[in-house]
């Protein structure tokens, strides 16, 4: 189900061979975003997040680069990255309006940026209409995968293309349910298995 999510996403965002994809958020629904992005073929990945631990842990599944969005200036890096120009899809996966200001600035010309993540629609998010405008970006919210995403999720996994035990933090039996809610809770967890 996660896999089938993050490949939906990917596919909402149309990247392709020769393009860079910048994945916000290297939580469980952020990895497996760019792994379905590095499986499509898309050939730079980066993936920005605030916890050492998770970039480690992108980087260890094929990110080719990661930033620490509470060190450096996101944007200021992918343009770095990419030679000035930003990404052409950005996928954010993080419910934060600094996070979604940045996730807009870091597209290129003709970028697309993928909204997983909801958004509170209480707290208003600032866009640049003219921005928007003058580059041609467009936004995409994205939320359900359809039944071919799931199909193509369990085929990335059964060809061995994704391998879904990198982000599984536990197994437990359906008894020790407290237990796994408990390490499903932690800063920083991906997925908890309960086995009935």
């Amino acid at each position: 189900e996660p896999l089938a999510v993050g490949f939906h996403a990917a596919m909402q965002g149309g990247a392709r061979a020769g393009q860079t994809a910048v994945v916000m958020g290297a939580g469980c629904i952020g990895l497996v975003t760019m792994m379905a992005l590095k499986a499509m073929g898309v050939s730079k990945v980066y993936v920005v997040d605030i916890m050492e631990k998770r970039l480690r842990k992108a980087m260890e599944l094929g990110a080719d680069g990661v930033i620490n969005g509470a060190q450096a200036d996101a944007v200021e890096e992918v343009r770095k990255l990419t030679g000035g120009l930003g990404a052409d899809v950005v996928v954010n996966t993080i419910p934060s309006p600094a996070v979604w200001d940045s996730a807009i600035q870091t597209l290129a010309p003709y970028g697309r940026l993928i909204a997983y993540s909801s958004q509170d629609s209480k707290t208003p998010i600032g866009v640049d209409f003219g921005m928007m405008h003058s580059r041609e970006i467009e936004f995409i919210g994205t939320l359900n995968p359809t039944i071919e995403d799931n199909d193509m999720a369990v085929k990335l996994i059964a060809y061995g293309l994704i391998d879904m035990e990198e982000v599984i933090d536990g197994r437990f039996s359906f008894e020790q349910g407290k237990e796994a809610f408990a390490a499903a809770m932690k800063l920083g967890a991906y997925r908890v298995i309960i086995k009935y």
